[in-house]
């Protein structure tokens, strides 16, 4: 029982890890999941300098899709 509670925590962290990745040495972040029915490929390029413009690049494979609004918001 105590040797399966470890294995469960890395399983865990590493499902929750793998929603939203980076690539090493770069700031780039990368999203794959779903937005309602919605399959969703989102890759953030944030600014290379504060303050700037991130770049946000969201594509979805449905046909379905019409139309996609986006809100910034400060966390």
């Amino acid at each position: 029982m105590h040797r399966a509670l470890p294995l469960l925590s890395i399983a865990a962290l590493s499902i929750a890890a793998s929603t939203a990745w980076a690539h090493i040495g770069s700031p780039d972040v990368f999203f794959e999941g779903s937005a309602g029915p919605y399959p969703l490929f989102v890759t953030i390029r944030p600014p290379s300098v504060i303050p700037g413009i991130a770049q946000i690049e969201i594509r979805c494979p449905s046909a379905d899709l019409q139309k996609l609004l986006i809100t910034p918001s400060r966390s």
